[in-house]
């Protein structure tokens, strides 16, 4: 029997294959688990079959019977069947009559529910065409026993006239011997006559004798005629009975016909419709009225060559073809026919077949619409999807990731793991080992220069029997590129804060101890250090806070605060470098900024957009600052007068990376990053030319006390 999956058959399968008998394997939902050639041909089945419903691809069966018979196993977990289903061959165009029956199959123990049932298709014509030809032996019995009937009468009429000649000689007979008496008693005269008399007597005496023996024989063939008589009549209740059961069948056939869901149509040969059936009636309604039939591009075929045409001339054959609704769609028929022939062996009739598919090909046109979304899917998943089978042997190769191995899909199909990836990549194939074993497994493994990270999981047919195993694989080069790039910067960092806040602390030291002792141009140095000590203190903290804003892994610090207060430290912290270019910080902040935030990382947001403005803005130029409660924001601008920003560029500003003008090209990213962890907005406006603003707006919070310091207007 035939099964899914790749495997030598059994012995028991084997023989099944052999058998005459038909053989199928169908679930609860009537899908064919396994069906042999047998079976495919009683029913005409021409699909593989595996995983469809039999109901429906099953052909000249009663659908509702067949379903009846099957679901009644499935219920009772007895044997159920369907006897003498009359149905035509598709390769000869004779009529075979078939016997279904329904087995369950259980699991260990008989209490266990019915999986499956065990369907038997046999071919029961001869023994059909048997009772007919005794079916043909009782008619001529009746014919004969007609006859014998009729010879039976005449022998009564005769036997009956016999009787009645023989009372008549008795009543002579007895006249004969009164004369007789008389004439002994009469004189001698008499004497001769009597004697005479007497010698006729002797002579009716022989008559009669002939009459007794006659009689006799008579009795005879009366008792023989009521032999025959009885016998005849056995034979006339056995007749009486096959013509009951012949009834039956012609009964049972009728309501098949009535019950099929093809239509059926019978034509004589000048296409004439002489009968047909429910279904045919429902699909093409009055049989009198012809339909055009349509080719499968929608053109009129010609009489000839439509369904009707070819089966009034008594053709087999097997087409498809279409019929337009009055709305303009199209529907699908697949139509069989075959020819009627009468005792002498000529076409009387053609029956005709047909069946609406248009669902079906709906189905297949979504299945394969279907499939190919899964092999794009497969061909374009960003990873690599394998599967081998116990040999671990490739079966399946797909996927985008298979580019990065300058691989193409299904290139290493039939390859070993050994032999791909070499016999020292001994993690991956004991993982693969061991999913075959029934576990699921994970594994770093490098290929070709390229680190991926996999997943192996046991592959199990329908019966959940593990017939190999199947993987995925994630590149996770760049990944483990980036935690490398990420530890580098947090160890750098470290690194550099160390002796930073040494000369951080020598240089503050050496201005207070000594500053008043130094020339202008030695404390002109000594300020520039202190400029530089501090710029490159903010460089290692934006490359600290950017690694963890990347990383996921910056916690933010909440407290009632007065904005005004952040950007009076952020304008101190900023002062060496505008101080340098000569450049003022001009703050318009009347009325409390009150937000609820992290005051350390909102002052580096303010610094950075500070830092920023300084650097775009020209020696002695104005840096503005300004700030106000609007509805359920606090609204913060920092304007510069530098050159300005392109329209198309506004939103290029936060990308890091990009900078113009020296710095590390983190500090707007790490500002907007920053910005929206306080559940805020930043962005940019310009004029080319006439400077740009930031623009920040963070959700308002309650009033924080304590705002002294805050700065309210005027300089910085």
């Amino acid at each position: 029997m035939e099964r899914p999956g790749r495997r030598l058959p059994t012995l028991a399968e084997s023989f099944l294959l052999r058998l005459p008998v038909g053989a199928i394997v169908v679930n609860r939902r009537y899908d064919i688990q396994a069906i042999n050639s047998a079976a495919r041909r009683f029913l005409a089945i021409h699909t593989p079959a595996i995983g469809e419903d039999l109901i429906h691809i099953a052909q000249g069966v009663p659908a509702r019977e067949l379903r009846d018979a099957i679901e009644a196993t499935f219920r009772t977990g007895a044997s159920a069947g369907l006897d003498e289903l009359g149905v035509e061959d598709v390769a000869t165009g004779e009529r075979r009559f078939l016997q279904i029956i329904c087995q369950p199959q259980q699991g260990d123990g008989s209490r266990e529910p019915v999986e499956a049932v065990l369907i038997i298709v046999s071919d029961i014509t001869p023994a059909v065409r048997g009772r007919q030809a005794l079916e043909g032996q009782l008619a001529a019995g009746r014919e004969e026993a007609a006859r014998r009937e009729a010879r039976l009468g005449r022998l009564a009429l005769v036997n009956d006239q016999l009787l009645a000649a023989n009372q008549e000689l008795t009543a002579t007979n007895e006249e004969l011997r009164a004369a007789t008496e008389e004439f002994l008693l009469s004189t001698e005269e008499a004497q001769a006559a009597a004697e005479e008399v007497e010698t006729l007597n002797e002579e009716m005496q022989a008559t009669n004798e002939e009459l007794e023996t006659l009689n006799e024989e008579l009795q005879a063939t009366v008792e023989e005629l009521n032999t025959t008589n009885d016998d005849l009549q056995a034979r006339s209740l056995e007749l009486q009975e096959l013509a009951r059961a012949a009834e039956e069948e012609r009964a049972r056939l009728e309501a098949v016909l009535a019950g099929m869901s093809d239509a059926v149509l019978v034509l004589d040969r000048d296409g004439r419709p002489v009968l047909t059936n429910d279904a045919y009636r429902r699909l093409f309604g009055d049989p009198a009225e012809a339909w055009v039939a349509r080719d499968g591009a929608g053109q009129p075929l010609p009489p000839e060559a439509s369904p009707r045409g070819r089966a009034a001339r008594g053709e087999s054959f097997e087409m498809e073809f279409t019929l337009e609704e009055p709305a303009g769609a199209r529907r699908w028929f697949e139509a069989s026919g075959r020819p009627i022939r009468g005792a002498e062996g000529r076409q009387r009739r053609g029956v005709l077949v047909l069946r609406d598919v248009t669902a079906r090909r709906q189905a297949e046109e979504e299945l394969r619409e279907r499939e190919t979304r899964l092999r794009i899917l497969f061909e374009q998943i960003p990873a690599i999807l394998w599967t081998i089978d116990p040999a671990l042997r490739f079966t399946a190769s797909v996927g985008s990731g298979l580019a990065s191995l300058a691989l193409a899909p299904n290139q290493i199909v039939g390859q070993t793991l050994a032999e791909y990836l070499g016999a020292d990549a001994t993690d991956p194939i004991d993982a693969h080992r061991r999913a075959l074993a029934g576990e699921s497994v994970s594994y770093e493994s490098e290929v070709r220069g390229r680190l991926f990270r996999a997943y192996v999981e046991p592959l199990r047919d329908a019966a959940d029997r593990i017939i190999g195993a199947i993987g995925v694989a994630h590149d996770v080069t760049d990944r483990s590129l980036r935690r490398l790039q990420e530890e580098f910067i947090a160890n750098v960092s470290h690194d550099l804060r160390t002796p930073l806040t040494a000369v951080r602390a020598g240089l503050g030291l050496l201005a207070a101890s000594a500053g008043d002792r130094l020339g202008a141009a030695e404390q002109g140095l000594l300020q520039n250090a202190r400029r530089n000590t501090e710029r490159l203190g903010r460089l290692i903290d934006d490359l600290v806070t950017f690694n963890q804003l990347r990383a996921g892994a910056l916690d933010l610090e909440h407290e009632p605060l007065d904005l005004r207060v952040v950007v009076t430290d952020a304008a101190a912290a900023i002062h060496p470098l505008t101080e340098e270019k000569g450049q003022t910080i001009e703050a318009d902040l009347p009325d409390p900024l009150p937000i609820d935030g992290d005051r350390r990382r909102l002052e580096q947001v303010l610094v950075n957009l500070l830092d920023n403005a300084s650097r775009y803005s020209p020696r002695g130029a104005r840096i503005a600052i300004a700030g106000r409660a609007d509805a359920g924001e606090i609204l913060l601008d920092v304007r510069d007068t530098g050159p300005g920003i392109a329209e198309g560029d506004l939103e290029r500003v936060f990308t890091r990376g990009i900078t113009g003008q020296g710095g590390s090209g983190l500090g707007l990213t790490i500002a907007r990053w920053l910005v929206e962890l306080h559940g805020g907005r930043i962005w940019v406006e310009s004029d080319p030319g006439a400077g740009a603003t930031l623009r920040i707006a963070l959700p308002r919070g309650e009033e924080a006390s304590g705002a002294a310091g805050a700065a309210e207007g005027g300089g910085a």
